[in-house]
């Protein structure tokens, strides 16, 4: 099997039609200065919204797996981005089901395959509660991030033109 290209949240929403490139390449910029993650300066800059990022990661992570193709994701993550819903919701109206052909060892990935191979309804139920439980971990670290001691500061990332007024 061929290895894929690693590809960055940031290259994504850019070609996703989410973020421009000239606010992706400030927000590295920042990132760099403050030695703040890229995707919280993103959403305290405003360029992108806390779905907006989370969508890009399990996008990212479906890619790099190889469950799902580069230019799919692209599609995927803007129909979330502009309808407002998930990127599970996203890429079931676009007609994507995972493949169990592909193993990984990620727990969210895990959790698909056994949801998919698991025929009681209470068991279904159970893995549904887990995958509801992962992403309410996964938001309450965004949350975490957007509130830390940093957000005082929120002038520092925003973009440069709303410092300028």
């Amino acid at each position: 099997m061929s290895e894929v290209k690693p590809v960055r949240v940031g290259e994504m929403l850019t070609r996703a039609g989410i973020l421009r490139k000239l606010d992706l390449d400030e927000a590295c910029a920042i990132a760099e200065e403050t030695g703040q993650m890229i995707g919280k300066v993103l959403i305290m800059s405003g360029f992108i919204t806390k779905e907006d990022l989370q969508a890009a990661v399990e996008a990212q992570a479906l890619v790099r797996d190889g469950h799902l193709e580069l230019e799919l994701s692209f599609v995927a993550l803007s129909a979330a981005s502009r309808n407002h819903i998930t990127l599970d919701q996203a890429l079931d109206q676009l007609g994507w089901h995972p493949q169990l052909t592909m193993p990984s060892a990620r727990l969210g990935s895990c959790c698909l395959l056994v949801e998919r191979s698991v025929q009681t309804s209470s068991a279904v139920r159970w893995m549904k509660y887990v995958r509801l439980s992962i992403r309410l971990v996964v938001c309450s670290y965004l949350w975490v991030l957007s509130t830390s001691n940093y957000s005082n500061k929120r002038s520092m990332y925003k973009p440069k033109s709303a410092q300028a007024k």
